[in-house]
């Protein structure tokens, strides 16, 4: 308490805050330091501005409702679903509050505090009239982690050996040209037809793989193939129950048959061992 307000006056007029402000600021400088004052606000302003950016975006949305910010692909999962557009964005990124600076939180957070709104709905009328390619382009501008997705694409291409379709996989730039032709004319060997387009010469050919592939399984790894050893699907241990999802009863009851039988095999094995090593002659 003071008898005079210019005291009070002062700290407002060289420091734009109140005693009381100023005071606690001073306490805690002293306490901790500038390193660990900076610290709190650069945490307190990521956590007001990131709440008050979803804020704004759910105001729009409503009755949706969304849990977490989109900023990488806002241009696909909000502006060209919803028709909301963000405008009047303060800084040069369009990035989640945390990857901004101290200066660039306190401008965002003086926006979201006191200027206009960020998001803006379009009409159905602007939207007719709205230029999306210079729309996704400023997004892709201005966020350093817009997603460009890749198609994955197959293209047939004409075999210079063999006259046959292969297939190029533009992701991996690998060939599958796997088709031959039987010299003797005519017939075509079976096994040398293209696994992914199943065809020879460009003429369809329908073929039953040795075992019917589940549908639902995952894309294979480096060092994780499937193959096939005389009908009996050869994987590694940890893949075992993903695959087993995919197969039938029959296909389930047949590899049961299958591994039981190993496991007789191993065991009848072990015990003919053992038995022998206890037949022997002792000296």
């Amino acid at each position: 308490m003071t008898t005079s307000d210019r005291a009070g006056n002062f700290f407002h007029t060289c420091f734009n805050q109140d005693t009381e402000t100023y005071a606690t600021r001073f306490e805690a400088y002293c306490l901790s330091g500038v390193k660990n004052r900076v610290s709190e606000e650069i945490a307190a302003l990521k956590a007001q501005c990131t709440a008050g950016i979803l804020a704004q975006l759910n105001d729009l949305l409503a009755p949706t409702i969304l849990s977490k910010m989109v900023y990488s692909d806002f241009f696909t999962q909000i502006t060209l679903k919803h028709h909301i557009i963000y405008e009047n964005w303060p800084v040069s990124k369009f990035c989640t509050p945390g990857k901004l600076t101290l200066l660039e939180l306190r401008r965002l957070h003086h926006v979201l505090s006191n200027g206009p709104p960020l998001f803006r709905y379009v009409s159905p009328t602007e939207w007719e009239d709205l230029d999306l390619d210079a729309l996704q382009s400023r997004h892709d501008t201005i966020s350093p982690t817009a997603a460009h997705p890749l198609v994955a694409t197959a293209t047939s291409i004409p075999s210079a050996s063999t006259g046959s379709s292969a297939t190029v996989d533009d992701t991996t730039g690998t060939s599958n040209d796997n088709a031959t032709t039987n010299p003797a004319g005519g017939a075509t060997d079976p096994s040398g037809l293209n696994a992914t387009t199943n065809s020879t010469n460009g003429a369809p050919v329908t073929s039953a793989p040795l075992l019917p592939q589940p549908t639902n399984l995952p894309p294979p790894r480096g060092g994780d193939m499937l193959t096939l050893d005389g009908g009996m699907v050869v994987r590694p241990r940890e893949r075992r129950r993903q695959w087993d999802a995919g197969l039938t009863k029959e296909q389930k009851a047949a590899m049961m048959a299958v591994r039981n039988a190993e496991k007789a095999k191993k065991s009848a094995g072990r015990a003919s061992g053992s038995a022998s090593g206890s037949n022997a002659p002792q000296e």
